[in-house]
């Protein structure tokens, strides 16, 4: 029974952790936009894709462009296409980094899988409880929070 209390205790603390962005480690060294070691953006998944199928799609190796001194993957020519006539429509907001840790004045690493779209704009998140909880606010509320993001957002592209 002991041990039951144990396992259940140290699930609830994980679980109570991973539902916080500040909870995460800010970025070292961040760039304008989030990539990963090998420099591929949004974890090589379809930039367009969130707003035509709204999930994430693998992008493919043969359909790629350079972006923001970032490599950006697709999963169509068509789509890659769309991307380099009006990549300011697609790319994520915040550089792809974690929205709600934006307004708190820090650069997380977001997950690619995690994520909204807010008056025509891509939104990522550590995780679905911070997208989830984002997606649910007020329009009132959301605009207020995307003030202050933008505002520290701002700060921090003076540094790249």
């Amino acid at each position: 029974m002991k041990t039951f209390f144990s396992l259940a205790l140290v699930a609830l603390l994980t679980l109570s952790t991973t539902t916080s962005a500040e909870n995460f480690s800010p970025v070292s060294t961040p760039s304008p936009f989030s990539t990963n070691t090998q420099g591929i953006a949004i974890d090589g998944y379809d930039p367009v894709s969130y707003f035509d199928d709204n999930k994430a799609v693998k992008g493919q190796a043969a359909h790629t462009c350079e972006y923001g001194n970032a490599t950006w993957y697709f999963s169509s020519a068509e789509n890659r296409d769309r991307f380099l006539a009006d990549p300011e429509r697609f790319a994520p907001q915040y550089g792809g980094y974690c929205a709600h840790s934006i307004s708190n004045n820090k650069i997380v690493q977001a997950s690619s899988k995690s994520f909204v779209i807010r008056d025509n704009k891509l939104y990522f998140y550590v995780n679905d409880t911070l997208s989830n909880r984002d997606a649910n606010k007020s329009a009132i509320s959301f605009e207020k929070s995307r003030a202050k993001r933008d505002k520290n957002w701002l700060s921090f592209e003076r540094r790249f």
